[in-house]
């Protein structure tokens, strides 16, 4: 029983970087994935590959393999699919980490919506779409719509509709990523849109990044393409200072990783468009937030979850810009210029292999790569990613 285990919910790629640190801690780490072939499997002690999706199936069958074992942890720290998993782990087993009930505040966009409704947490205009009735064209919203279904994340389903014409369609596609089969459609909220890295310890909420977000082209405005982590107004500043910390609290959420996205204009008016109680994928969680700050974020994590306090000290204040390399419908003939630079302050990394078939850019996830560079002022960001887009190439037939 002196051995400590932690559960991991999801073991792919994205949490890599959590399982590293866990087993550098000495920690004993119990993954559970649906896929056998998970990335992160190499690195657990026990791994469990079961539906995470079926959390009626899946908790008996982790129950099973945490009999007898000091189990002081369960986290899914990159994966919004682990979390209603690591929620039943966490109640089961007395842990500390969110709840069913918490849990489901922070993944869910309705339930979100509602919440900050009366909290005085600033959001836009919204109806739902139920699956069992048909969309009323008497919803009273004004176009620019955004339809998402309210429990999915990384953009799928997510589209922009302009007029009424487009809207059934935009809500078919949408229903279709639902597992609750709901829509929510929402008035657009203008200005910049911005990814914020956090981290949460008995309730004060450090801000580590705030990053203006880039949009791939053609996909209207729905699918990530760059993070700008760079100078911004004292207004655009200030209204996310106070508006994630109140996002966050109004749900109940206390300790732990926070990934939230929010629009700001630059008079300082705007609102949320949703927060996450896990980190950013694609290396945002796991090399991103330390490459801007220098605060190790993964460790802070798993320290915490485990109960310890952790300072919160940001040692290396850069200004930074992450570019994400979007795909486009073919097979990856080759990549090249990835090795090639002999800088700390440029990582480039590939997402795929030569040989492998991708789709186009239709949400987060059809990424072919990203790099990421930083420098003490922003014309040196601008240089730095001017030099490494150009020598990194994807050549897709």
């Amino acid at each position: 029983m002196d051995e400590r285990w932690i559960v991991f919910v999801t073991c792919g790629r994205w949490q890599r970087s959590g399982l590293a640190v866990a087993k550098s801690l000495g920690f004993k780490i119990i993954g559970v994935d649906g896929d056998e072939y998970a990335q992160g499997r190499d690195l657990v002690d026990q791994f469990l590959c079961v539906d995470i999706n079926n959390v009626e199936q899946a908790w008996p069958k982790v129950a099973e393999a945490v009999v007898r074992k000091q189990v002081v942890a369960s986290l899914s720290i990159c994966s919004d699919a682990g979390m209603p998993l690591v929620a039943v782990i966490n109640e089961q087993l007395g842990l500390s980490g969110p709840g069913i009930e918490l849990t489901h505040a922070l993944t869910n966009k309705l339930m979100q919506r509602r919440i900050w409704e009366h909290s005085g947490v600033a959001s836009p205009r919204y109806a739902v779409v139920d699956g069992d009735h048909p969309l009323s064209s008497g919803h009273g919203l004004s176009y620019p719509l955004i339809v998402k279904p309210v429990d999915s994340a990384g953009s799928r389903g997510v589209s922009k509709v302009f007029h009424e014409g487009e809207l059934d369609v935009a809500v078919g596609a949408a229903m279709g990523f639902s597992g609750s089969r709901q829509v929510i459609i929402e008035e657009v909220i203008e200005g910049d849109e911005f990814a914020v890295e956090v981290f949460i310890q008995n309730g004060e909420c450090e801000i580590l990044s705030m990053s203006r977000k880039g949009k791939v082209s053609g996909t209207n405005g729905t699918v990530a393409q760059s993070y700008l982590n760079l100078k911004n107004s004292s207004t655009v500043s200030a209204f996310i200072r106070d508006q994630i910390p109140k996002a966050y609290a109004a749900l109940g959420y206390r300790d732990g990783v926070g990934h939230a996205e929010i629009i700001v204009n630059e008079d300082g008016e705007g609102g949320l468009v949703e927060v996450a109680g896990r980190g950013g994928g694609f290396n945002v969680f796991g090399r991103y937030v330390q490459f801007v700050s220098g605060f190790d974020l993964p460790r802070a994590v798993i320290l915490r979850a485990v109960g310890e306090s952790v300072p919160v000290v940001m040692t290396a204040p850069y200004y930074a810009a992450m570019e994400f390399f979007p795909s486009t419908k073919g097979v990856v003939k080759s990549i090249s210029g990835m090795e090639s630079f002999d800088d700390d302050d440029i990582y480039a990394e590939s997402f795929v292999v030569p040989g492998q078939h991708v789709g186009g850019a239709i949400s987060d996830g059809d990424r072919l790569g990203c790099v990421m560079v930083r420098s003490r002022t922003v014309e040196g960001v601008m240089d730095k990613m001017a030099l490494a887009k150009q020598r990194i190439q994807f050549k897709v037939e």
